[in-house]
């Protein structure tokens, strides 16, 4: 007796393969794999802002008592210095953005994890106008995309936490940019020697299938920034008790989607600061199956005290499952995978308290 699950899967595999090659024009195709939405994912980078909460007398370390005066010189920065900070949320805050601090991620974590909704921005290709007719016909000619991809804006919508955690977090972002600017703030001497704007970070957007690992969309958004702090959201209407909503604007200068490198360029930044040999170096693009950076098993080889790790930050790396050609089921296929650690939460779930594994054939890291 043919098992029902496999034959369904196979029925939706032959209905993809139809939808490419012939026309469905008497709606004969009952197993059509739709994509369903709701599941994705936004990581943002950490800027590196020239902030620091500790005293030092430390002599040779002049450059983080430079990043020490700078919080001590505005009353609302001074409140987030180790001695004078209510909790220790608010040291942690000054963790996720400062050039200088022990965490061991390059990610801001509360971001992602508080991050209700996002829409990502349209690619859209401009024109102009030429042989332009006594008539006065001129026909559009495509040109580029370049207007639609750089510098431009989109917005997030957070969940707040009790202590006003994002709040006070991009509150101190775009505040640490006003004083910069004015020449309140010192700016790391590196940082100015290099060019490089240290309050800019990057946003990584992926788009997730229903299994919550299988890649479907993927974007990068680079120099960015937040733009405005959301203290409207901390409005007071008598007798409402729900939960606050913030509405956070991020100015971007360059986006780019569906690049495989931009895959290899997000475990980078996961795998931290790390010597890298030869084949991690940046090499002219081949192919994503061969990336040393997309690979697993050239992962695991390289990283594998990392990788195995329960509390590494996410990787992506490509499943060549489709290697197994015994049953033609989605699971099969070759697909980017997005691992949050070395035991999933999902399958972890699922087999301790039901001891069963939704996806069997799925390779596990």
């Amino acid at each position: 007796m043919a098992n029902k699950t496999t034959d369904i899967n196979r029925n939706r595999d032959t209905a993809g393969i139809r939808n490419l090659q012939r026309f469905d024009g008497y709606f004969s195709n009952h197993y059509k794999n739709v994509l369903t939405g709701g599941t994705a994912f936004v990581f943002f980078t950490k800027p590196k802002l020239f902030l620091y909460q500790y005293p030092t007398n430390n002599a040779s370390d002049e450059y983080a008592k430079l990043a020490y005066q700078n919080m001590c010189s505005d009353p609302y920065f001074s409140l987030f210095l180790n001695a004078e900070a209510v909790n220790d949320q608010d040291r942690l805050i000054i963790d996720n953005l400062s050039y200088l601090n022990d965490l061991d991620s390059n990610f801001i974590k509360i971001l992602t994890n508080e991050c209700k909704n996002f829409d990502p921005v349209d690619t859209n290709i401009d024109s102009v106008e030429a042989y332009n007719t006594k008539q006065g016909y001129r026909m559009p000619l495509p040109t580029h995309t370049t207007a639609s991809e750089a510098a431009g804006q989109v917005s997030f919508q957070f969940t707040e936490t009790a202590n006003l955690d994002i709040t006070k977090l991009i509150s101190l972002w775009i505040k640490y940019i006003e004083l910069i600017s004015d020449g309140t703030f010192r700016a790391n001497p590196d940082m100015v020697n290099n060019g490089i704007l240290d309050y800019e970070s990057s946003i990584y957007y992926f788009l997730l299938g229903p299994d919550g690992h299988t890649l479907k969309y993927w974007a990068k958004y680079t120099g960015c920034h937040p733009m405005n702090i959301p203290y409207s959201a901390l409005r007071y209407s008598k007798k409402d008790g729900s939960i606050v909503e913030l509405s956070s604007t991020w100015s971007y200068t360059i986006k780019e989607d569906m690049n495989p490198q931009i895959l290899e360029d997000f475990n980078r930044v996961s795998l931290g600061k790390l010597d890298y040999n030869d084949e991690f170096e940046n090499k002219e693009y081949i192919s994503s199956k061969e990336s040393f950076l997309l690979d697993l098993e050239k992962l695991k080889n390289n990283f594998g005290y990392i990788i195995n790790a329960d509390n590494r930050d996410p990787i992506v790396f490509y499943n060549n499952a489709s290697a197994d050609k015994t049953a033609l089921i989605d699971s099969l296929n070759n697909k980017f995978e997005l691992s949050f650690s070395n035991r999933d939460m999902e399958y972890t779930f699922e087999s301790e308290r039901f001891n069963f594994d939704s996806d069997p054939y799925k390779t596990k890291i």
